[in-house]
């Protein structure tokens, strides 16, 4: 770029000069660094800070012209001053200043910016979650229990019996190794309660026998007698009606569907004998009756048995039926 501005200042020096060469003139003087007052109208800080005049050799230092004879002795005509440059203009020098448009000619014009490109990010693969499989299997418990049922990661989940080691038996539903749904405890082969449990306690219809030969039928709530219910008492009387926190709270009849109630007709647990349609007779405990077969517990060496359902004589079947109907009660 330089080479180039000096290429075109002898170009144009040398068009000026050559006519004055020519007349037989002297020639101007080619370089002359300007007047203050002349800086001070070149805009500092611009790139041609420095732009040089050309001044005609009859200018004195004053800035006074004197007047050069001729042969003839008379006066010559005054030469004006040749200025080749002129200060430049407000809009000239804001584009010599730094970063305007002749800044502009040298430097390289960024290329274009390219447009994102716009990634997708693939789809992320999550593996199915595979629940833990349940198995139907015995297993002792950690106070001394026996479970026979169904376990999820060695936790009762579904149906299984479960015999303590201070005589209760408990058959029924369970969720995360606590009675939940409907189930039954019985003791020395009697139904001490029948009904609906939740988090290991009393809850929804249920039926409750005391010891003393009490019993109550109906709603409960969280462990306690809530809602619609009868209580039975071994003199005869009987209390009917609304029932809350375990104490009677005022007579109401009762509807004649609500002693229809399936859990109030539990089947019997304990040691039965099953009888098959060729004879065989297995005294034991049920464990299970469900999906055509029936697991049994024998009573004598307490082997686990897995029979066909139809195998079974007619007297069984109908005990099977009824532990079926009453464990699938909502």
């Amino acid at each position: 770029m330089r080479a180039k501005l000096g290429a075109l200042e002898l170009l144009l020096i040398s068009s000026l000069c050559w006519p004055a060469f020519l007349s037989g003139q002297s020639p101007p003087s080619i370089i002359q660094a300007p007047s203050e007052e002349e800086s001070h109208q070149l805009q500092p800080g611009g790139r041609f800070d420095a732009l040089i005049y050309l001044r005609s050799s009859e200018n004195s230092s004053d800035g006074s012209t004197p007047a050069s004879g001729t042969a003839n002795g008379s006066a010559s005509r005054r030469q004006p001053s040749l200025d080749l440059l002129r200060p430049p203009s407000e809009v000239e020098t804001a584009s010599l200043m730094p970063g305007g448009a002749f800044d502009a000619l040298e430097k390289p014009k960024p290329p274009p910016a390219k447009p994102p490109v716009s990634v997708t990010p693939p789809v992320p693969v999550i593996p199915p979650q595979v629940a833990p499989k349940a198995v139907q299997k015995a297993v002792s418990m950690a106070d001394g229990s026996t479970y026979y049922g169904w376990l999820v990661q060695n936790n009762p989940q579904g149906f299984g019996l479960r015999l303590y080691p201070n005589g209760e038996t408990y058959a029924g539903h369970w969720r995360a190794g606590t009675r939940d749904g409907i189930g039954l405890i019985a003791k020395a082969g009697k139904t001490t309660y029948t009904g609906h449990w939740k988090n290991n306690r009393r809850d929804g219809m249920g039926m409750l026998n005391w010891e003393n030969g009490t019993r109550y039928a109906g709603q409960w709530k969280d462990g306690k007698m809530e809602g619609l219910g009868i209580l039975a008492q071994p003199d005869g009387r009987r209390t009917g009606g609304k029932w809350s926190q375990n104490a009677f709270a005022g007579a109401e009849t009762l509807p004649k569907e609500f002693f229809a109630n399936p859990v109030f007709r539990p089947p019997s647990i304990g040691i039965k004998t099953f009888v098959t349609t060729s004879g065989l007779s297995i005294k034991g405990i049920l464990l299970d009756a469900s999906g055509g077969k029936a697991w049994i517990l024998r009573a004598g060496d307490r082997k686990e048995v897995r029979l066909q359902t139809e195998e079974f004589d007619s007297a069984t079947k109908a005990l099977l039926a009824q532990w079926q109907t009453y464990f699938r009660t909502n």
